[in-house]
């Protein structure tokens, strides 16, 4: 069994098409095309999701009123139908509808609302908006969704760089100091729910920049 890592979407449909592969992890753009050439196209639903990793020792991002603000912005609905290709559902819990821990009444908190993220960041000292660093991983989708993430933001006053990173340096977010502000990568999942919070929001948590709990 070979496994390569191909960090292009288009190179991998490509590897698949000319018999380079057997089987291959696609963009979701590309299912359209990959159905019109004949391939079997498998989209499996579970825990893993796009998330954001904020710094919260770290400038504003310390607010909660700004990451609040930030949860307000996004447009999860227009991303999973722009960008998902009817792959993706919107999402704002750790996990998915299929999951014995998924909780309806979380689906109700923080619809697209820029008016309420505006004030928000207003209360937070910031009525003009602030600048943030977001440490990209270098691929077609991940850069797909960072732009759109980018357009999001920008529309109440947040203005997002990128730091483009190779995929291989994902770690130095969470290493000491950490690189950025913010990331954004795709959370695997795990089955245990008390292990998925530890990382991700648990003092000391290896997903959890600055090693600090959020409340």
């Amino acid at each position: 069994f070979e496994h390569h890592y191909v960090p292009d979407g288009r190179a991998r449909l490509n590897a698949i098409r000319s018999g380079q592969g057997n089987i291959a992890l696609i963009d979701p753009k590309s299912v359209p095309e990959a159905k019109a050439a004949g391939l079997a196209v498998q989209v499996v639903q579970k825990n893993a999701l796009w998330d954001i990793y904020p710094n919260i020792k770290k400038g504003p991002l310390g607010d909660v009123r700004v990451r609040q603000a930030i949860m307000y912005a996004i447009d999860r609905e227009g991303l999973a139908e722009a960008i998902g290709y009817g792959t993706a559902s919107p999402a704002r819990q750790l996990w998915s509808k299929d999951s014995v821990y998924f909780v309806p009444d979380l689906e109700k908190r923080y619809p697209f609302d820029q008016a309420k993220a505006k004030q928000l960041l207003a209360e937070a000292g910031y009525k003009d908006g602030f600048e943030l660093q977001q440490l990209l991983l270098n691929n077609s989708e991940y850069r797909q969704l960072a732009e759109a993430l980018q357009a999001n933001l920008a529309e109440v006053g947040i203005r997002t760089k990128f730091d483009v990173v190779d995929v291989s340096q994902f770690p130095l977010f969470f290493k000491q100091p950490p690189r950025g502000d913010i990331l954004m990568a795709r959370y695997g999942g795990r089955s245990d729910p008390v292990q998925t919070v530890f990382e991700l929001v648990g003092t000391g948590g290896p997903y959890a920049p600055g090693g600090a709990a959020s409340p």
